[in-house]
């Protein structure tokens, strides 16, 4: 006799269904633009109603919030390195880029580069998204402080592990999205090169 199928309780099946309605969303957001992307067009491509869009979130910017903060939940989980942290800064972040490409069908750059640009043009939600950067920004200064340590170089006098962090993905994500248009400019050597320069200056 087979085993008995669990039935969902309500409360999963509501989660199943958020769930759903925020990879639809980040799917669309980085294949049309969040502000050309209808709530309709997300809940059709998830495979429910309107009905079920108003179940879980108020308005498309707390739908627009929640992907974002489900999409670098996802990011930062990919870029956890596998194994010993390499001590050399250059090679480290290099693979941490490397490790971050295949996240978001091809890469997490599109996703970002429409999630900031929303923000900034509905300042509305400026309040949220800076928080949701803030938090995301952690694990971020974990992986700087660990890179310190294991390359032997003393964080400045009066510079905090969230600037150096908020620096390095600024040149991670900005090299990453030039890559995108410009194939030369070859984004995982690129970061290397600047992560080193950044760690050798700070010695």
């Amino acid at each position: 006799m087979s085993a008995p199928v669990k039935r969902l309780s309500r409360a999963e099946r509501q989660d199943l269904t958020r769930a759903a309605l925020l990879d639809a969303a980040i799917h669309l957001f980085i294949e049309r633009g969040i502000d050309a992307t209808s709530i309709e067009e997300v809940t059709a491509y998830a495979g429910f109603t309107r009905g079920a869009f108003y179940s879980n979130f108020a308005s498309k910017d707390e739908l627009v919030i929640e992907a974002g903060r489900r999409f670098l939940e996802n990011l930062h989980a990919a870029a956890l390195p596998v194994g010993r942290v390499p001590e050399e800064p250059g090679n480290a972040y290099k693979e941490r880029v490397e490790r971050l490409r295949p996240v978001a069908e091809g890469g997490p750059d599109i996703f970002l580069a429409e999630f900031t640009l929303y923000a900034i043009r509905h300042p509305e939600i400026a309040d949220a998204t800076a928080q949701l950067h803030r938090r995301q920004l952690q694990p971020a200064v974990e992986f700087v402080k660990t890179q310190l340590q294991a390359s032997g170089v003393k964080k400045p006098a009066g510079v905090s592990y969230e600037t150096l962090a908020n620096i390095v993905q600024c040149l991670t994500f900005a090299t990453v999205f030039f890559g995108r248009i410009d194939a030369p400019v070859a984004a995982e050597r690129s970061v290397e090169i600047a992560t080193r320069a950044l760690f050798n200056g700070l010695k």
